[in-house]
C-alpha cells in the first residue's frame, strides 16, 4: 500500500474509533510556562503524568517506546521554546540531548514519568534563573520569584513589599 493510501486508511480508522487529540492551546500554555520560568504552572501541567495524558498519538505499538517518542518531542519543543526565551542554544540542546539519552535507557513508565517531570522543571528553573540574571539585590530577586510563582493571581505592591 502506498503512503497516501496508508494515511487515508489511518484517518478513516481514527474517525471510526473516535480518536481524540490533545487540545493545542493547553500545549502552547505548557511550553510558554516553561519558557517563562513558571514552575507552579509547569507542576500543574505535570500533575498528570506523561502516560496518563489523553490525546497523545500512537507513534509506536510498544507502549514504553511510544512514551519515549513523546518524551523526545517534549524535550525538543522545550529546548526551542527556551532558546526563544533567551537560553543559549548550546545549553538548550545539550539539556535536550542529555534527557533524550537518559529517557532512551528508561525501563519503566514510572522511570520515564519521573524523568519527564525532572526535565520540565529543569528547563523551567533554568529559565527562571535566566530572567533573574540582571537582578542585583536579594529582595528584588525574591519579588521576581514571587511574581513568577503567582502570575495568574492578583499581585499588589503591598504583597510584594512584605
Amino acid at each position: 500500500m502506498q503512503i497516501s493510501n496508508k494515511l487515508l486508511y489511518k484517518e478513516f480508522v481514527n474517525r471510526e474509533s473516535d480518536t481524540t487529540r490533545a487540545d493545542y492551546l493547553p500545549e502552547l500554555d505548557f511550553y510558554t510556562a516553561i519558557k517563562s520560568g513558571d514552575t507552579k504552572k509547569v507542576r500543574f501541567f505535570c500533575k498528570e503524568t506523561l502516560p496518563e495524558k489523553k490525546g497523545l498519538g500512537i507513534l509506536s505499538n510498544n507502549a514504553l517506546q511510544n512514551m519515549k517518542y513523546h518524551f523526545t518531542i517534549t524535550a525538543a519543543l522545550a529546548a526551542r521554546y527556551c532558546i526563544e526565551g533567551g537560553m543559549d542554544f548550546k545549553e538548550a540542546y545539550t539539556l535536550s540531548d542529555y534527557y533524550i539519552l537518559t529517557a532512551d535507557e528508561a525501563k519503566t513508565m514510572d522511570e520515564l514519568s519521573d524523568l519527564h517531570l525532572k526535565m520540565c522543571l529543569d528547563y523551567t528553573n533554568k529559565m527562571k534563573q535566566l530572567k533573574k540574571k540582571h537582578v542585583c539585590s536579594k529582595p528584588i530577586a525574591e519579588c521576581i520569584d514571587y511574581i513568577y510563582e503567582n502570575l495568574h493571581t492578583r499581585i499588589t505592591i503591598d504583597v510584594l513589599a512584605k
